[in-house]
């Protein structure tokens, strides 16, 4: 059975690929249900530009001003609860107009509502050339993800520098417990023979 927040990730997905819009859009706004970028606005601000997106899932230009604390592209997962030894992953095809050199990498984490954040141990980099990139998370008793069934929001970071930001696939995986990765499997020795 496929996990209510994997299932509601996948609806605005889907509905975000269906939908034909361009033009500027405010900070916080949903671009469809549950999709939107967000910034610090106190140091800085982002404004996001819709453009033309042929087969892409989403292309925007962000022009930042000043130094925002934070932007970030997020997408709601709704409401759910997650168990230790279950597997979280992120699978995504993303790319900019930055030169590789920026060596930023998009670390997503996600957020579960009033409790806290979970994050993925590594990101994605971005650069002109998309890629198509896979990150899993063994979750753990410790991550805000298993503090009880409340909403949780997929948050990927972006550099604060303006940029075109393409976004060709997206999507949220689950593996519960019984067949996730342990703890166990995540170290290199369990593979020695």
């Amino acid at each position: 059975m496929t996990h209510p927040c994997v299932a509601k990730v996948a609806e605005s997905v889907l509905v975000l690929r269906q939908s034909d819009l361009t033009g500027a859009i405010e900070e916080n706004t949903h671009i469809v249900p549950e999709v939107y970028f967000s910034a610090d606005s106190a140091n800085g601000t982002a404004a996001v530009e819709l453009l033309p997106r042929q087969d892409a899932l989403l292309k925007v230009r962000v022009t930042v001003t000043g130094l925002p604390d934070w932007l970030t592209f997020n997408i709601g997962m709704g409401e759910g609860r997650f168990q230790a030894r279950d597997t979280l992953g992120v699978v995504a095809e993303v790319s900019t107009d930055l030169k590789a050199e920026s060596d930023f990498r998009a670390t997503p984490f996600i957020r579960s509502d009033q409790m806290g954040d979970t994050h993925f141990a590594a990101g994605f980099a971005l650069s002109t050339e998309a890629q198509p990139a896979s990150l899993l998370h063994p979750v753990t008793s410790a991550d805000a993800l298993t503090y009880g069934s409340v909403y949780h929001t997929l948050v990927l970071p972006l550099p604060k520098r303006t940029m075109t930001l393409t976004v060709h696939a997206l999507r949220l995986i689950h593996m519960d417990a019984s067949e996730g990765l342990s703890a166990e499997m995540a170290k290199l020795g369990c593979f020695a023979v």
